[in-house]
Order: C-alpha cells, then sequence, then structure tokens
C-alpha cells in the first residue's frame, strides 16, 4: 500500500508513493499506449501491458526493465500477477490468453477460445483457475493445470470488459459496457440452492447443463 502505478497514453507507466503523491519512477520502453499494470504480491515488481502487443516486467526498486513478453499477435489490455507470484496471464485482441513464468518469462500456454477481443483477465484466489472476458460477450473460466474450459458464462450485449473473482473463489463478476455486473457462483452445491429457490420442480437435463455446467443433473436436485 505504499506505491501507486499508472498506465499511460504517453507510452509509459509511472510509479507513485502513496502518502505524498512524488513520482518516484518514470517506466518507458513500450512502443504504444500503456493498457495496464500490475504489481506482484510482493510488491517488488511491476509488469506492464500495451498496445504495443507485448507486456514488460520491471524491478519496481530500480526501475530497470527485466524481460519482454512477446508472442501475442495484437494488442494487450490486460495483465495479472497470479496470487503467489509465480505467473503473468495476458489477454489480447488477438482473441488469446496466453501464461507465463513470472520468474523467466517464458511463454507456458496459449488459452484459445473467445470469438473477439479478450479485454480482461484475473486469477483466482487459489492461482489455480483463470477468467477472461471478451467482447464475444461471454467470461471464460479455465484449468490452468489442463489448460482446458471449465465453463463459458454469459455476459451481456456490451461485452465483458472486466472480470474478478471474490476472495474464496466461489463467485465470479463480470462487468460490461452496458452498465450492467452480474455474479455468478461458481460453486455446484450453492448453484443447486440457489436453482431450489427459484423453481417448484426438479431442473431437466438441458437445464442442468446450460445453468449448472454439468452434463447431467446431480441426484440431490431432485429432492
Amino acid at each position: 500500500g505504499t506505491r501507486i502505478a499508472t498506465a499511460g497514453f504517453d507510452n509509459t507507466a509511472r510509479i507513485w508513493d502513496a502518502a505524498n503523491g512524488h513520482e518516484l519512477l518514470k517506466l518507458a520502453g513500450h512502443q504504444g499506449l500503456v493498457t495496464g499494470v500490475t504489481f506482484n504480491a510482493d510488491g517488488s515488481r511491476l509488469a506492464t501491458a500495451s498496445v504495443d502487443q507485448t507486456a514488460k516486467i520491471w524491478d519496481v526498486r530500480t526501475g530497470n526493465l527485466l524481460f519482454t513478453l512477446a508472442g501475442h499477435q495484437g494488442a494487450i489490455p490486460d495483465i495479472a500477477f497470479s496470487p503467489d507470484g509465480t505467473l503473468l496471464a495476458t489477454g489480447s485482441f488477438d482473441k488469446t490468453v496466453r501464461t507465463w513464468d513470472a520468474a523467466t518469462g517464458k511463454e507456458l500456454q496459449v488459452l484459445a477460445g473467445h470469438s473477439a477481443d479478450i479485454q480482461s483477465v484475473a486469477f483466482s484466489s487459489d492461482g489455480k483457475s483463470l477468467a477472461t472476458g471478451s467482447e464475444d460477450n461471454t467470461a471464460i473460466l479455465w484449468d490452468l493445470a489442463t489448460g482446458k474450459e471449465l465453463h463459458s458464462l454469459l455476459g451481456s450485449a456490451g461485452g465483458v470488459m472486466g472480470v474478478t473473482f471474490d476472495p474464496d473463489g466461489s463467485k465470479l463478476a463480470l462487468s460490461s459496457s452496458d452498465g450492467v455486473i452480474r455474479v455468478y457462483t461458481l460453486n455446484i452445491d450453492d448453484l443447486l440452492a440457489l436453482a431450489q429457490t427459484r423453481v417448484t420442480r426438479s431442473l431437466t437435463a438441458a437445464e442442468c447443463q446450460k445453468y449448472l455446467h454439468t452434463s447431467s443433473c446431480p441426484a440431490e436436485q431432485g429432492k
């Protein structure tokens, strides 16, 4: 809580003293607008994302550039560190998400599933899942151990511009440019309890697949 980072349309990121507002560092190196900034958990590194199709990792103490993440074929509007600081995730206008080793900058995974620009990325609190929001009006929840899609969640006609988990990872909030925020519950027991408060009958197999994201209805849902 001692520093603030800002992303600028002047192609720089800046780090400021949160107590007095004094500028501490100016980080110059991107060749386009800087669109995202994020600190790692201990505040020793800052990651920046840019429309120049790269992300960069900086030493917060010295301002030195540590390495550049390159591979996307489109602007990168958002970047995130995993809670333990070992991974980075970038979302891009090339419709892919990439994960990276935060210590070396090595690319680990390319996650493809969205059909339009990706606007936002967020790790779950346990670091096992990644949520991505896209202008295709969906958010996708990914299993990082396998790189497979777990769920595709509907947003709205305004696209999914922001995604964030609650602290225990049981809910995911999606924000949209139509002014609506949607909150999804991700735990199957919570979903089942919610369904039972809203219907007076058992769900059909099609409804379980659509709303509970299961291939078949849980046995308990009819009780």
